[in-house]
């Protein structure tokens, strides 16, 4: 019996032993409701408030600027501002910094996230940053019970569902990503493996679709691990996809110029997602400083494609197709190449290439092809990337058409459009060029049809009137189209449109017929209207001469003279010699003669 007593004793004190192996009960200064924790802050003694409402550990600015002054704080620990939610439910503005270690009760935790209010004697909180920290904690009275030691979550098991959750998302298993995840956390006070556990549950969230806990669990693994550059460029990645251009500009900053971080892994891609943005925010110069820098550590698609869209936006067209063609031929083989390949055709159009603008759009349309069934099946899927690109595609047979080498080319790519019911696309340039291309082709008939089809667009256009004149076989119908024309000219505001010209013309149609007297007040409206153009004084100075008014016709001739419009000096010359002769300046008449016979 004695035996059997001894032995329940050593149990029962075994038992005890455990049950109070690594407890640390510490005494709590009580002040009405609140309770005060003493501790030590990088060896500095400190009174907390032990505030289980607040998120983070506390520190006041007076407090913050002592512990700088004397060493506690270095700069380096100190992060950037933010914002954080006290335990009254106010949203405060405060600046990060990460706490080396914090002893309570000769227990240390190390690497506590803590901020610092802007208030010069707020109070020094104990929050949850630290708490969680601690471990299992009791409340008995004014008693604090850590359960340390033995009672800490296992930091095995939170390694291998952090291992877990890292495979799963890359298999695409999101919601079995964030359950491992979340476990991991339970498990682990470690600051660093919390980070990654964080990390791993922010992308496991975003890719998931749920975005603002994403961004929410990323804030969570800086504020464990300041330094993990891996969070902070997920950060960066999934607020800029989410058009958080601020957010995201700070996070790749501090990518960039981060001193505590030897991972260099994410620097070409954080120097061109900093590019991106500052190009969007029309710094440009910012913005190609950091897409260079990227390009000079890593080479990549992203940077070419990237500093191409940002000398694009400066207009600087030449050095955009530049950079479009690196980027392009840096990754060949991507779907997104077609939205790329038009980027490049409309820089060279603009740089009147018109012979690379069409190639660029022809290997757009071929791009296109390629990826046909699969850009199918994701239209299908109403996939919005893939009906963009596809969107690029048909506006590239359009340019490839308004490019074309040849008229025959030209009509060929048009006329796709016209047997496909497809003339709604087709603005009035398209019309205009592609009666132009029949016109080359020398038939005008078909020239008249597609410039009614294009006038059954758009009513009446100037444009389009006059280019159908070109077409007209009799003198009357050309001027009675023109004067069509002349119905616009007070129609619109502001009057872009070359009216001076289409007076002109009329004109000109008169003098062809022998019309002198009807062609002159239209040709003394052009010059009204343009008189800087050479060939409207000719008009005028033709009709003076077979009016018989050769001084006039000497005034006119000299006018366009001095119109610099070369192709009209012969014809300038010519009449102006014989209205010289013809007012007895026989001289000056034959000066002007030589002159136009040596043209």
């Amino acid at each position: 019996m004695n035996t059997m007593k001894q032995l329940l004793l050593f149990l029962f004190c075994m038992f005890y032993s455990y049950s109070c192996f690594g407890q640390v009960k510490i005494t709590m200064e009580r002040h009405g409701n609140v309770y005060y924790v003493p501790g030590k802050v990088n060896g500095l003694s400190m009174k907390f408030i032990f505030d289980t409402g607040a998120s983070n550990v506390c520190i006041s600015l007076t407090e913050a600027i002592f512990m700088l002054k004397n060493g506690y704080i270095k700069e380096a620990d100190i992060g950037e501002k933010g914002y954080t939610q006290i335990a009254d439910g106010n949203i405060v503005e405060n600046t990060k910094v990460i706490l080396r270690n914090i002893e309570i009760g000769g227990v240390t935790i190390n690497d506590v996230a803590a901020v610092i209010t802007n208030s010069l004697d707020a109070p020094l909180l104990l929050g949850q940053s630290a708490i969680q920290k601690l471990g299992p904690i009791q409340l008995d009275g004014n008693t604090l019970v850590i359960a340390h030691g033995k009672n800490f979550p296992s930091e095995e098991m939170a390694m291998k569902l952090y291992k877990q959750a890292y495979q799963q998302v890359e298999a695409k298993k999101y919601n079995k990503a964030i359950e491992s995840s979340l476990e991991g956390i339970k498990n682990t006070n470690d600051t660093k493996l919390l980070a990654s556990l964080y990390d791993n549950l922010g992308t496991a969230y975003y890719l998931n679709g749920d975005k603002e806990k994403a961004i929410e669990s990323l804030n969570h693994a800086l504020e464990n691990d300041m330094n993990n550059v891996q969070a902070r460029y997920n950060l960066g990645v999934y607020s800029y996809e989410m058009g958080l251009q601020g957010q995201a500009l700070r996070a790749f900053k501090l990518v960039t110029s981060n001193p505590n971080s030897n991972n260099t892994d994410y620097l070409p891609a954080a120097f061109a997602y900093l590019g991106e943005i500052q190009g969007l925010q029309g710094c440009y110069k910012e913005g190609e400083e950091n897409f260079l820098k990227s390009i000079q550590l890593h080479p990549s698609s992203m940077a070419y494609l990237g500093l191409a869209d940002l000398y694009g936006a400066k207009n600087d067209f030449a050095k955009a197709a530049e950079y479009y063609k690196k980027g392009i031929e840096y990754e060949p083989n991507r779907p997104s190449n077609i939205k790329r390949y038009h980027q490049l055709g409309m820089c060279l159009f603009f740089e009147n290439r018109i012979n690379e603008a069409y190639n660029a759009f022809n290997k757009c349309i071929q791009t296109s092809v390629l990826y046909h069934d699969v850009m199918s099946e994701l239209i299908n899927e109403n996939d919005s990337i893939t009906i963009q690109l596809a969107s690029f595609s048909v506006n590239a047979e359009l340019w490839a058409a308004r490019t074309a080498p040849s008229a025959a080319e030209s009509i060929k790519r048009y006329t796709f459009f016209i047997d496909t019911n497809r003339e709604n696309e087709l603005i009035r340039d398209d019309f205009f060029l592609l009666a132009r291309a029949y016109t080359s082709c020398k038939d005008k008939e078909k020239a008249i049809y597609i410039l009614n089809k294009g006038l059954e667009k758009y009513n009446d256009d100037s444009e389009l009137l006059f280019a159908k004149s070109f077409c007209c076989q009799h003198w009357q119908e050309k001027i009675d189209i023109l004067r069509k024309v002349l119905n616009n000219e007070y129609r619109y505001e502001p009057r872009n449109f070359d009216y001076g010209t289409v007076y002109n013309n009329i004109a000109w149609e008169y003098c062809l017929q022998e019309k002198y007297n009807e062609g002159l007040p239209y040709s003394l409206k052009a010059i009204q209207r343009n008189p800087e153009h050479g060939y409207i004084w000719e008009t005028l100075g033709e009709i003076y001469f077979n009016l018989g008014k050769y001084q006039e016709c000497i005034d006119a001739m000299t006018k366009c003279i001095k119109c610099n419009d070369t192709s009209q000096y012969k014809s300038a010359y010519r009449f102006r010699g014989q209205a010289y002769i013809q007012i007895g300046k026989s001289k000056e008449g034959k000066a002007d003669i030589n002159k136009s016979q040596n043209m």
